[in-house]
């Protein structure tokens, strides 16, 4: 349910600040990121055309391409080489069809971000458009906050972004951003039934725009750089202690502990101590290779940082303690 463009207003500055935060054209607000997502692909695709997904990408990503499109491959994660054998195969039998190719500028299950500037010489050498998921860094990761995009100097030569408000903007929305007007233009017919009420209403927007004004000073830079000596005080304290984290320092910090087992007794001690952290599980990894997923905040301080971390470590005795009894109880439950 895209929102009416505004052209003032609280709605049509968050607009306009998007616009120039992600250096894009043009800026369309929704009432989520899934409603972003689907009104992307509805909007973009037809059954007949090619999408080419990182096999990493979340499942709002691949559910939202596949339920419009019907010739999607995926290609390996963050290799830049495997896009490109991929849509060579492609453009082999169907030089002319349209292309999409769909990635994430960062995957915090893994903390890793593919190499955008590859992506988008391979996208140009096969004429294919390349569409970059922001939800998870925009504002709170890059110079400016303009995610890792800007890390890799990549603002404003993406041809699509998806985004989602609610990791650091503070509140729930989403939106698309495009250099095309002619895509901004069918996004716009589309709204058109939503023409008297916006799924954002106006103190949402204004509550996005004071998180935008932080992102964009100095105070914005300030918090992001105490938010990447967190995540790298943190990286350094589980690497000693024989928990490396996965991935780079960013504000999400997934720790590799193996069996399922394992990981929901940590998880389990950890929520106990009022510490809510993410369990990644098959089928998502491999049987051994389960993970927990902590977020780290700019308004902590390095002690309690450190204070995490012996939780943490306390969390993992506590459920290696406890794992031959819980396998027992696993292994008889019905």
């Amino acid at each position: 349910m895209p929102c009416r463009l505004e052209t003032s207003g609280p709605l049509g500055a968050l607009e306009l600040g998007l616009a120039g935060l992600v250096r894009m054209r043009h800026v369309r607000l929704f009432s989520s990121v899934l409603e972003a997502t689907q009104s992307l692909f509805q909007t973009l695709l037809s059954e007949e055309d090619f999408v080419l997904i990182d096999a990493g990408v979340t499942l709002r990503l691949r559910r939202g391409v596949r339920s419009v499109a019907r010739r999607v491959h995926t290609f390996a994660h963050l290799d830049s080489d495997s896009l490109d054998e991929e849509l060579r195969r492609v453009r082999a039998q169907h030089p002319k069809a349209p292309v999409l190719v769909v990635t994430q500028a960062l995957f915090p299950h893994a903390c890793a971000t593919p190499d955008l500037i590859a992506h988008r010489v391979v996208a140009d050498r096969y004429g294919a458009t390349l569409l970059v998921d922001v939800s998870y860094d925009l504002g709170s990761h890059g110079p400016g906050g303009g995610g890792l995009l800007a890390l890799q100097g990549m603002l404003g030569y993406v041809d699509l972004l998806l985004g989602d408000l609610s990791h650091g903007f503070g509140i729930r929305g989403g939106f698309i951003a495009t250099n095309s007007q002619a895509l901004d233009a069918v996004l716009k017919l589309e709204s058109s039934s939503f023409e008297v009420l916006s799924p954002l209403n106006t103190l949402q927007a204004e509550v996005a725009l004071v998180a935008l004004a932080v992102v964009r000073s100095d105070e914005g830079e300030r918090l992001r750089h105490a938010l990447l000596g967190h995540a790298v005080l943190l990286h350094g304290r589980l690497r000693d202690a024989g928990f490396p984290a996965l991935g780079s320092p960013t504000a999400f910090v997934p720790v590799r502990l193996g069996s399922r087992c394992l990981v929901r007794l940590v998880a389990h001690y950890l929520e106990r101590e009022g510490v809510r952290v993410a369990r990644i599980e098959p089928p998502l990894v491999s049987p051994l290779h389960g993970c927990l997923l902590g977020q780290l905040s700019a308004s902590l301080s390095e002690a309690q940082v450190c204070d995490y971390f012996e939780l943490f470590h306390a969390a993992v005795r506590w459920a290696q303690c406890h794992l031959p009894a819980a396998r027992m109880d696993e292994q008889h439950t019905p």
